[in-house]
């Protein structure tokens, strides 16, 4: 029964992987792939000088300007701007469950 039951999830979780299960999904990989000006923003909830001021120091000295030498490399301008938030964690996370579901 327990090995029933190992396989049933094993399955299970490999149609999900394999997108068999739930909403499909746009074949748009290809999109802006030759784009040589491009915009992100980067979340956390984290503060400088405030909550989490590690992450957000961390984001703004070493991952942003990283990411925009290797970008640059390649020919892009890459424009990174990082938004922290200082919010109690459970409040950050249905932020941003909120945001994922709405697309915003």
């Amino acid at each position: 029964m327990r090995l029933r039951s190992l396989a049933a999830a094993l399955a299970g979780v490999g149609l999900l992987l394999a997108g068999c299960v739930g909403k499909s999904q746009d074949t748009t990989s290809g999109q802006n792939a030759d784009a040589k000006d491009v915009t992100l923003t980067i979340g956390a909830n984290a503060l400088a000088g405030g909550k989490n001021a590690a992450t957000a120091k961390w984001y703004a000295e070493y991952v942003i300007p990283k990411f925009v030498e290797a970008e640059k490399a390649k020919g892009v301008t890459a424009n990174v701007r990082f938004e922290g938030n200082g919010a109690d964690d459970a409040d950050y996370k249905t932020k941003v469950a909120l945001d994922l579901k709405t697309g915003g």
